[in-house]
């Protein structure tokens, strides 16, 4: 009995093509983000760096939100390499409002309280969403500012009348 030969693909085009289609898609195993305070090339990081997010509603004092409190945040691909260009629109501190004795309910971090219900003297806005910075660069990296930020230097807070602001902000009731 005659048997004709199985064609067999090379085992790399196999890999390649599948991988292929995977290489921008952000990873939950390999992306992370980091509190971090201090310079960019030296910062401090984790535990050590949360002391410097304290705020208070009036940003008032050199207590508030000092050396340049962020987050920094690191998109990665499924094979471990950095996603350049993710729009920083895309990457958000997601909060919901209040907490759930005040009647807010929902995804996003509820522990933050950023309404004006809840805060009119102040005069604060509603924030639902804090962006990045800026786009993620070559790794995968972006950062979060929590004073603000410009746009040209991003994890380095700014803080007067030029800065640019990185906070969705939905209309007081």
């Amino acid at each position: 009995m005659k048997t004709r030969p199985v064609f067999w693909p090379p085992l790399a085009l196999i890999l390649v093509v599948p991988l292929s289609a995977y290489a921008n898609v952000p990873s939950t195993i390999f992306s992370y983000f980091v509190p971090q305070s201090g310079s960019i090339a030296t910062p401090t990081e984790g535990a050590a760096a949360i002391g410097n997010t304290a705020h208070c509603p009036n940003k008032d004092g050199t207590q508030v939100l000092r050396r340049n409190a962020r987050l920094k945040v690191v998109v990665k691909a499924g094979n471990g390499s950095g996603i350049s260009g993710v729009a920083a629109t895309d990457i958000c501190i997601l909060f919901n409002g209040g907490t759930q004795a005040q009647g807010f309910t929902g995804v996003g971090d509820d522990s933050i309280i950023a309404n004006f219900q809840f805060n009119q003297l102040a005069n604060c806005p509603d924030v639902r969403c804090l962006h990045a910075d800026a786009a993620t660069d070559q790794d995968g990296v972006t950062y979060i500012t929590w004073l603000g930020a410009s746009y040209s230097n991003p994890g380095v807070g700014v803080r007067s009348g030029a800065e640019t602001s990185n906070a969705t902000i939905t209309a007081a009731p």
